[in-house]
């Protein structure tokens, strides 16, 4: 997002909010499904877990009816938003219908799946509680870490206009390494939000 994008969304966030006191951002749970077990998380339920969650064209239906009644951006996260099939057709159905779009990640996909959602995407918040094998650890999903360093090394490449930040959950498990996750997210140009 440039410049320009970023001050006229900004202005239709002030129009909203003082003149036609719509809503403004669509925060979207999209599952509570996720495939890693972060000892961190307070609900647990694995990518497998049989749920009654929305359907494709329910969850469309949804992010339409939001634009159409003034919402301008979407935040889809989860557990991890991935770990249903339909995550990339619906950020594009987001897009489609007008809303600028965040995806919250723990990073698994980003190279799998990329290419399919990030034309569609503005922002993506990728977990990062540490750096190396201690975040794997934390996150209780192996090779986590090196997905996310491939993912960032790719999306920098390849997606250069897609916004980056990192979330880092501050715990017990890793408060002694902060200063390793902002220099690494320094290596790739983002910002960190502990």
């Amino acid at each position: 997002m440039d410049t320009r994008d970023t001050i006229m969304t900004a202005l239709k966030a002030i129009k909203t909010r003082f003149w036609d006191h719509r809503p403004f951002v669509l925060s979207h749970l999209l599952t509570a499904r996720c495939n890693a077990d972060c000892a961190t998380c307070l609900w647990k339920m694995p990518a497998d877990s049989k749920t009654d969650e929305l359907t494709t064209e329910e969850v469309a239906a949804l992010y339409r009816a939001a634009a159409d009644v003034g919402f301008r951006s979407l935040v889809l996260w989860g557990g991890e938003p991935f770990v249903r099939d339909d995550a990339s057709e619906l950020i594009r159905v987001a897009r489609e219908a007008g809303l600028e779009t965040t995806v919250i990640t723990n990073g698994w996909w980003l190279v799998d799946r990329g290419p399919d959602f990030l034309p569609w995407t503005d922002r993506v918040l990728i977990s990062v509680d540490a750096v190396g094998p201690l975040h794997d650890e934390i996150r209780r999903c192996r090779g986590l870490f090196a997905r996310i360093d491939a993912g960032l090394e790719m999306l920098r490449r390849d997606f250069p206009k897609v916004k980056i930040l990192m979330m880092n959950v501050v715990s017990r498990l890793n408060a002694d390494r902060m200063r390793e996750v902002a220099s690494y997210a320094q290596r790739f140009g983002v910002q960190v939000l502990f």
